[in-house]
């Protein structure tokens, strides 16, 4: 009889802790656990909670439909990973197999329903606490785009700490870094909505989209089993084949720092400021980590911009709770820069940096959240519709910052000065098989008369320029086919009364980071410029390139352009009194970019006079276009205003049409006098105003250009 009784208890401990350990399972599992845990954390901070006032916009709707089949593959998948018994007990990465892409039909209706690829994806329990709600990644073919893109993550909110990534990187945008978007959408599966966190995915529209040159993104996460080294992963492209051979060649060059451990040189100073100091705010380093650790390499500036990936933050609630510990800002900004490799010898070359983070971190962490969200119409959007399906969310916006009150080490302000070299250039100068790199700290001077000369040379110039010729006293600069210019990261230009002639776009094979297509290149300056003249390239796409610049263009002059004479990529400001004549392709070509143009002629353009693509916003009074191939295009999302436009013995007029799948219609807007006589294509769609001029459409204008009939092939 006691060995019965001490029978039914063994079962019934051993059942009971069957069933605990079950329930914990999928306590822990489910999230309930953590739910449990936010909905503490977020009752005790209920009294300094703001709900923000509900967006003016709804939220959008993508439908994804599964076949059957699919659906359940999807489904063991997850299954699979969830019940894994290693996967309860075990942290960190847990979900490290690739899952298999599924065939899907996706739309923003019901009935315009497209083939698309599918795959589930999540590496930690985040991702697979809602059984209802899993983390996928899409890929849309052919021309469709869902808000601009054609790869991007759906998922489940929690995984993002709700706000957090997307707060941390809208501070990053504005401030020289680069921004991975979260936008909130409802998804469609089955009939069933779901509240989904849209992400963008690295790739060429992430790139473009905000006003960057396309090119490689990679991250350390590759790891050598036999060597237990880590090399770079590249990510996009996400094929070594796909690259080109200057893509190529910028990541075995990053490559090769990466083994050497100097990539931390090859960063974006001003981008870096604000990530380590971000991160000193975040409190830890998961986004540090290799996995996450993402850059995107400029290839025209031929520096490194870090994504923060997965930031999370450090919990203000449970410093409470331990009561006396405050955050040690000194020990956590070296723990940063431990990680990333900024060493003495980094601060010793860049004297200003320390200073330059206590600068930005005294004025990040004295943000304030409320009125912060409230301004920012994309986060307040995402944060309105987490907080109404995650009620408990709103407990992740009081943790994100700390305040002064938490800084056992206070932050001093101090004068920031920048000691900069002056070096005067003078008289008669050659250079022979030469690169010349004048650094940041050293300011150029060019004096009235000097003329120099490049063969087989480069000039790169990364502070101030100032060339201060004058109408007796040019300044002469030329180049053969194998030489450059290259003006880039940040400096003031001023040019005046300077004539350039000759150069190609041979930067490329004297430095291996960069992929430059300007002989002559501007990239991210303040520019002005009075009395140029540029002559007769020999190579490249563009004989001038403007990039990410704010222009003031005065009396220039532009003749004999192998291809197009000046490119001006995402770009601000104004040009007065421009001449552009025998350009071989375009005359002046604008992507995302915001333009005034007055006074200026187009003449034998070989395929457009002006043309305007990318979401630009251009406005042009009193010029002339003639003897062109094609007088003006239009495309992409962009908007043209022409006033006193006289158009005259161009194969065609003006032109608009789509190229871009991801852009919508453009508008141009005629205040001429005489608009009669404009030969013109125009696809439906495009708005024309006034309404009642150049009303016949045309279906598939691009059919007819690039040199089909008209203009010339792209040479890109």
């Amino acid at each position: 009889m006691k060995n019965k009784k001490n029978k039914i208890l063994v079962f019934i401990v051993v059942l009971t802790s069957l069933i605990s350990f079950i329930l914990g399972i999928y306590t822990l599992r489910s999230g309930l656990l953590r739910k449990i845990y936010d909905i503490f954390q977020a009752t005790i901070n209920v009294s300094t909670f703001k709900m923000p006032s509900e967006p003016n916009n709804l939220l959008d709707t993508l439908h994804l439909q599964f076949s059957k089949k699919d659906l359940k593959k999807i489904n063991l998948e997850f299954n699979a990973n969830y019940l894994q018994i290693e996967n309860f007990v075990d942290i960190g990465y847990q979900w490290t197999n690739e899952r298999d892409w599924h065939k899907i039909k996706t739309g923003t209706n019901a009935s315009g329903m497209k083939d698309s690829e599918i795959k589930m994806i999540g590496m930690n329990a985040d991702h697979f606490r809602e059984p209802n709600n899993i983390s996928y990644r899409l890929k849309l073919k052919d021309e469709d785009y869902y808000l601009k893109y054609k790869k991007f993550n759906l998922l489940n909110p929690i995984s993002r700490g709700y706000i957090t990534d997307y707060f941390y990187n809208s501070i990053y945008k504005v401030n020289k870094g680069l921004e991975i978007k979260s936008i909130p959408v409802m998804v469609e599966i089955d009939n069933k909505f779901i509240l989904k966190i849209f992400e963008v995915f690295f790739s060429k529209e992430l790139l473009e989209n905000q006003g960057r040159r396309d090119g490689i993104i990679f991250s350390a996460d590759s790891l050598n089993i036999q060597t237990k080294t880590r090399f770079l992963k590249l990510i996009h492209p996400n094929n070594l084949i796909k690259l080109t051979t200057n893509q190529k060649n910028i990541f075995l060059f990053y490559s090769k720092k990466y083994e050497n451990n100097n990539l931390i040189n090859f960063i974006n100073i001003e981008s870096l400021v604000s990530f380590v100091a971000l991160s000193i705010l975040a409190g830890n380093n998961h986004h540090l980590i290799p996995i996450n650790l993402t850059f995107y390499a400029d290839p025209i500036s031929g520096s490194l911009i870090p994504f923060i990936k997965e930031i999370a933050v450090f919990d203000k609630i449970e410093l409470l709770k331990i009561g006396t510990k405050k955050i040690d800002y000194k020990k956590r900004k070296k723990e940063v820069y431990k990680v990333l490799g900024i060493d003495d010898k980094y601060l010793n070359n860049n004297l200003t940096f320390d200073k330059l983070v206590d600068k930005f971190f005294i004025e990040i962490s004295s943000i304030k959240l409320d009125n912060y969200i409230n301004n920012n119409s994309d986060l307040k959007k995402l944060y309105y519709y987490l907080q109404k399906y995650y009620p408990w969310s709103f407990n992740y916006k009081n943790k994100m910052l700390f305040s002064g009150d938490f800084l056992n080490t206070p932050i001093k302000k101090e004068s920031i000065l920048e000691k900069n070299k002056i070096v005067y250039l003078d008289g008669n100068i050659t250079l022979k098989d030469t690169l010349i790199e004048f650094d940041k700290q050293t300011v150029v001077y060019f004096k009235p008369r000097t003329n120099i000369t490049l063969i087989n040379s480069a000039i790169i110039f990364k502070n101030n320029v100032i060339a201060s010729g004058n109408k007796q006293n040019t300044i002469a600069v030329n180049g053969d086919s194998l030489s450059s210019l290259l003006f880039t990261l940040g400096g003031d230009i001023k040019l005046h009364y300077v004539n350039f002639s000759g150069f190609g776009n041979q930067i490329n094979r004297r430095q291996k980071n960069r992929d430059v297509t300007g002989g002559i290149t501007f990239s991210e300056n303040i520019v002005e410029m009075n009395n140029c003249i540029f002559s007769k390239n020999y190579l490249g796409d563009d004989f001038v390139n403007f990039y990410r610049c704010k222009l003031m263009l005065n009396n220039i002059k532009v003749t004999s352009a192998l291809y197009d004479a000046i490119d001006i990529d995402y770009c601000t400001g104004t040009i007065n009194n421009l001449s552009v004549m025998e350009a071989g392709n375009d005359g002046l070509d604008f992507a995302g970019s915001k333009i005034n143009i007055k006074n200026a002629n187009f003449t034998y353009c070989m395929d457009k006079g002006i043309s305007i693509g990318e979401n630009s916003f251009i406005k042009v009074e009193n010029i002339q276009v003639e003897n062109n191939e094609i007088g003006i295009a239009i495309k992409d999302e962009s908007i043209l205003n022409l006033s006193n436009t006289e158009f005259k013995n161009n194969l065609i007029d003006f032109v608009g049409f789509s190229k871009k799948a991801q852009f919508g219609n453009s508008t141009a807007i005629f205040n001429n006098k005489n608009n009669a006589t404009i030969k013109y294509l125009i696809e439906p769609g495009m708005i024309i105003k006034p309404g009642n001029m150049l009303q016949i459409r045309s279906l598939n204008v691009i059919d007819s250009l690039y040199g089909k009939i008209y203009g010339r092939e792209s040479i890109r």
